[in-house]
């Protein structure tokens, strides 16, 4: 996976929602970054940005809409 920015992830913002989108599920957790991937691709982008995955959160099955 190409992120625009990988060292972002390691970012209190960032893996603060990472974490809590993906409610407390490693599964969840992994994923977000993958559907990250699939949301930029249809896009039209190969490089995921911090938009596709907070796009990804809201595809996550059982995800409260925020």
């Amino acid at each position: 996976m190409q992120l625009i920015e990988p060292d972002r992830l390691a970012e209190p913002e960032i893996a603060e929602f990472l974490w809590r989108h993906s409610l407390g599920v490693t599964g969840n957790f992994k994923r977000l970054p993958h559907w990250g991937q699939k949301v930029a691709r249809r896009h039209g982008r190969e490089c995921v940005e911090f938009a596709d995955i907070r796009e990804a959160a809201g595809l996550l099955p059982g995800h409260p809409a925020r």
